[in-house]
């Protein structure tokens, strides 16, 4: 008798009369059981060298014994089955298969057939109970021949949804723990409630370290989120607030107790990465391992805590001190004593690594709103630097944290701080007219100081964003203190969003701390706007001081964001980023806002919209004159929300109205002076537009009586280019130039969307002319010019990208040329371009 269930019952029951011999079975495995460990390996029969020539079905149930909801992660590691087609209806292996399937949810998740063999695969993520089911067929006539094939091998392990961590019971051990989604780095499942329940001992507290936040993003985070609870009662003590969306939370979080909770809840919908954190059992303020320090002239100090049985500090510390001075002061630092765990040499590959076990960290300002000053601060850094060392914060707050790690101390550090008269920075306040900053004047050195940092808090006077416009800066060129170029450490200029999101009442604030913007600049950046994501920004210029007195040149406007209309003065920022009001959020309900764009009588204005979405009006069909290709044509009347564009100093000259979702075409004025009119009704309200503006100067050479257009550069983050004319005909006879220059410092993404200069492919063998034409070229290298004209020939498969890294120049030059004849002529090109934020410098531990 053949059972094909992976558990079997045998009942013998006697009663009280005759007994007999009774009986005897025997019994063998095939293949198929239960696995109850929360990790293993499951693998086909005889496994490696072969499985049997049979018609055979093996079932594995995986079911860990849990007290909580199970997360089970999968991998196969080897997968090796014969070819041999069987059944062609079966669908979608006619070959042996392995199939791996949620109990819970009665579904196939995978199925892996021959086909698969050899494959490198991903491991997958199942809530609940896994089913393996292995079918195979008979390959040969030969029932007692082998299948001369490995089969396969799946490994497995438990994940916890929720569990107690109690660092108490690790006496000799790390005092950290690594906390995440179940399943983790794979999508989080849905309808998960899971809770942690961290203790440290009486007289220690708990430190987060956030690692990885990707969560769905929803207003006040009431889909999926992640809650840090401090206290012992997740009921009345202080909550970090639910977390979601995409990225890493800026900000560390202490506990003022010992005690932690850790709540995670998804619902049935979107399914992201999930989180992951690090839990840290460390001394509190009360044992001298951070707090607060009020800062005055005299010279104070704090040292390491010190474990008073070695003389040495202790292990897992997480020490963070806040230093504040008075108004219009700023802080001064003096390491004057640093013993560290030493470290082995590190290996080149790990360059940009962490290089101290255990070492201290200066933050200029509050704690997750400042960059750092000086990080990885040890013995092994600091080798060659003769004490003491001094660090000039650019304001009245300073953070200083000290980690250690577990194994490996030293007698610690000793480190004075002071106040002294403020000479450069201070806070400033925005309102509705344009304030102009000037700060182009020496600075005198402080002994040993060769870094200076000044800052500027701009706050709003109302729940308003900021606009923020440079119209000079030039940063020193540094000739003594080299800054690292791929971390942009010194030298630069640094804007962030550091107002409260709560504090920020206009649609166009940001909804989650991640979309805050950080933008760092480490050349000369001659122009640059942007506009605040919250009623608060922080401005930080570091230079090196070269001199006894040292010159340098920064200059730019601010003032409140006009809720609907407003003026760009092109005269100044001649090529930049425009949006509807609130975008990335709807526009205003029943309302009528005029942007007017003017720059010099002697040039134009070109707009290229990135973006564009209003609400559509009522569908109808245009009439279309008679002939090929020119039937009725369909489009929206806009009756309801519209975009138009006029010259308020030219007759008729008008472009729209525009609405739905449909990219407007590139438009070039005929003056100086260009109005953007946004209507809206009472109904429905879109994201808006989003678009680059250019100046641009036209002239002809007369040599060659082509038209030369020469566009402004543009500075901006992000932004969108084409050609004159773009979707339709572009000028014939003419030459037009670009410059792209986006700050240095952020990595920058490049995108060739679209290029079409020819309607109709050019027969090779016949003559064809280069005189048309897109160059793009980075300044910085000669030999970077790629030239695309009508008999190029290239494998360039669109969208094409290019990446510059942070540190790489990216000053793109743009060349697109025309002959003097529409005939064979495509609509040009599309490009557009984007940098990632700037990322604050975060080191983690190298490992061999």
């Amino acid at each position: 008798m053949r059972l094909s269930l992976i558990l079997a019952l045998v009942n013998f029951t006697t009663d009280g009369k005759v007994a007999a011999k009774g009986f005897k079975a025997k019994w063998s495995a095939e293949c198929g059981t239960i696995f109850k460990l929360d990790h293993g390996v499951v693998v086909s029969p005889h496994y490696p060298s072969y499985y049997p020539n049979t018609n055979s079905e093996c079932q594995y149930l995986i079911d860990p014994e849990t007290d909580g909801v199970k997360v089970i992660v999968l991998k196969i590691q080897d997968l090796d089955l014969s070819p041999t087609h069987h059944s062609p209806n079966r669908y979608p292996c006619d070959t042996d298969y392995v199939e791996i399937s949620s109990v819970e949810n009665r579904r196939v998740m995978e199925k892996y057939c021959a086909t698969s063999n050899g494959k490198e695969f991903q491991p997958i993520s199942i809530k609940g109970a896994v089913g393996i089911r292995f079918v195979s067929n008979t390959s040969y006539l030969d029932l007692t021949a082998k299948k001369l094939r490995r089969g396969f091998k799946i490994a497995y392990a438990l994940n916890v949804c929720g569990e107690e961590i109690n660092f108490s019971n690790m006496e000799g051990r790390p005092k950290s723990a690594l906390i995440q989604s179940p399943g983790f780095p794979l999508p989080h499942h849905e309808s998960l409630d899971c809770w942690w329940n961290v203790t440290a001992p009486e007289n220690r507290t708990l430190h987060i370290k956030w690692e990885k936040l990707e969560l769905e993003d929803s207003v006040n985070c009431t889909l999926d989120f992640v809650e840090v609870i401090d206290g012992s009662s997740a009921t009345k003590n202080p909550s970090s607030g639910p977390l979601c969306g995409l990225g890493v939370p800026l900000r560390t979080y202490r506990t003022a107790g010992n005690t932690l909770f850790v709540h995670f809840v998804t619902d049935a919908s979107i399914n992201h990465g999930g989180f992951q954190m690090i839990v840290t059992s460390t001394l509190g303020p009360a044992q001298g391992c951070g707090g607060s320090k009020k800062v005055t002239e005299t010279w104070q100090s704090i040292q390491a805590p010190v474990d008073p049985s070695s003389l040495k500090y202790y292990d897992d510390l997480r020490c963070g001190w806040i230093f504040k001075s008075q108004p219009n002061t700023k802080i001064e630092f003096r390491l004057t004593k640093l013993d560290t765990e030493e470290n082995e040499e590190i290996p080149q590959k790990w360059e940009g690594y962490r290089k101290c076990h255990d070492g201290l960290t200066f933050y200029d300002g509050f704690p997750n709103a400042a960059p750092a000053l000086a990080t990885d601060v040890c013995n092994a850094t600091t080798k060659n630097l003769t004490l003491p060392l001094y660090y000039h914060p650019s304001g009245n707050v300073a953070y200083v944290t000290f980690e250690s790690d577990f194994g490996g101390t030293g007698d610690g550090f000793t480190l004075e701080y002071r106040s002294y008269k403020m000479d450069c920075g201070g806070t400033l306040r925005a309102t509705t007219e344009e304030q102009l900053l000037a700060f182009a004047e020496g600075i005198e050195k402080r002994g040993a100081q060769e870094i200076m940092r000044c800052r500027w808090q701009i706050e709003a006077s109302e729940l308003l964003p900021i606009e923020l416009r440079f119209t000079s800066l030039k940063v020193p060129d540094d000739g003594t203190v080299t800054g690292n170029s791929t971390l942009c450490d010194h030298n630069f200029v640094e804007i962030r969003d550091i107002g409260s999101l709560s504090k920020c009442g206009h649609p166009a604030c940001a909804r989650s701390e991640n979309e805050l913007r950080i933008h760092r600049f480490c050349e000369s950046q001659p122009k640059f706007q942007m506009v605040s994501l919250s009623s608060a920004i922080q401005v930080t210029f570091d230079f090196a001081i070269l001199d006894e007195r040292q010159g340098f040149d920064l200059n730019f406007e601010y003032q409140l964001l006009d809720n609907c209309n407003r003026t760009v003065n092109a005269k100044k920022i001649k090529s930049g980023r425009l949006t509807s009001p609130n975008y990335p959020q709807p526009y205003l309900h029943n309302a009528s806002c005029t942007t007017n764009i003017q720059t010099n009588d002697d040039k134009k204005i070109m707009l290229v919209f990135k973006s564009f979405h209003l609400e559509r009006g009522r569908p109808t069909w245009r009439q279309g004159r008679q002939g090929p290709g020119r039937g009725p044509t369909f489009f929206f009347n806009c009756m309801f929300d519209s975009l138009t564009l006029f010259e308020p100093t030219v007759i008729n000259a008008t472009a729209g109205p525009y609405c739905a979702a449909q990219l407007p075409p590139t438009y070039l004025s005929m003056g100086p002076i260009l109005s953007l009119q946004l209507i809206s009704d009472e109904s429905q309200a879109m994201e808006g537009y989003e678009l680059s503006y250019y100046s641009v100067n036209i002239t002809t050479d007369g040599r060659t009586e082509k038209k030369i257009y020469q566009f402004s550069p543009i500075y901006d983050t992000e932004g969108v280019v084409t050609n004159v004319g773009y979707p339709s005909e572009y000028p014939t006879n003419a030459v037009q130039r670009w410059e792209i220059d986006p700050p240095s410092g952020m990595e920058c993404t490049f995108v060739l969307w679209l290029l079409q200069i020819n309607m109709k492919i050019v027969d090779q063998q016949q003559s064809c002319s280069n005189d048309e034409y897109l160059e793009i070229k980075n300044e910085a290298d000669p030999n970077s010019a790629q030239k695309f004209s009508r008999c190029w020939n290239s494998t360039l498969i669109l969208p094409a990208k290019m990446t510059f890294a942070s540190s790489a120049n990216r000053n793109i030059l743009l060349t697109f040329s025309s002959d003097n004849t529409k005939a064979n002529d495509g609509f040009g090109f599309r490009m557009l371009w984007e940098c990632a934020n700037y990322v604050d410098q975060r080191l983690v531990h190298y490992s061999t």
